[in-house]
């Protein structure tokens, strides 16, 4: 076989074109994921039922801002979570609160987050916290009550006006007494 020199010079010129033009391996650049976080911040870390846990943080995968957190509280040992759903705003954080339900078991849980965006769930933020015995943040309502006795107002002529107070019947609850609420005498 026969090869012309002018032949095997273009292969040589084209093979070394390639060559030269392709990048080496490593400066392959791969998409980059630094642009999808999920954060979790709580506050406080423990309390008793009836708690409202503050939650914020952020949402956002490859760079757009997720459409819910999914923020979670589950027991570590026990079977009980609670959760609730918070919008993600446009720039890619959220805010709310996670109530502690009234019935949970006292002890360690994690408080979890995920965000979800159309058809991509991600985020794996957790924080601890520890429902402690006792009752919530009191939510009562303190009422004070007036009692004014009644007056009478006797008119005998123009001038001349008497207004005098009226004993409460005998059976009337006392003053401190709100309707609604048991009173107990003892």
């Amino acid at each position: 076989m026969h090869f012309r020199p002018r032949i095997l010079i273009l292969i040589a010129a084209v093979v070394a074109a390639l060559v030269v033009a392709a990048p080496p391996v490593a400066a392959v650049v791969r998409p980059q994921v630094s642009d999808t976080t999920s954060t979790l911040n709580i506050s406080p870390d423990s309390g008793p039922p009836g708690t409202a846990i503050s939650v914020s943080g952020s949402c956002v995968f490859r760079g757009v801002p997720s459409e819910r957190a999914y923020i979670r509280g589950h027991h570590v040992t026990v079977r009980f979570d609670f959760y609730q759903y918070i919008p993600v705003a446009s720039d890619g954080t959220y805010s709310g609160e996670l109530m502690v339900p009234v019935d949970a078991p006292t002890g360690a849980y994690h408080i979890s987050l995920s965000c979800l965006r159309a058809d991509t769930v991600f985020g794996d933020a957790q924080q601890p916290f520890t429902v402690t015995p006792g009752i919530g943040p009191s939510t009562t309502t303190t009422t004070t009550a007036t009692t004014t006795a009644p007056t009478t107002t006797t008119t005998a002529g123009p001038p001349s006006t008497t207004t005098t107070p009226v004993d409460a019947p005998p059976d009337a609850p006392p003053a401190s007494v709100v309707p609604g609420q048991a009173h107990f005498t003892g």
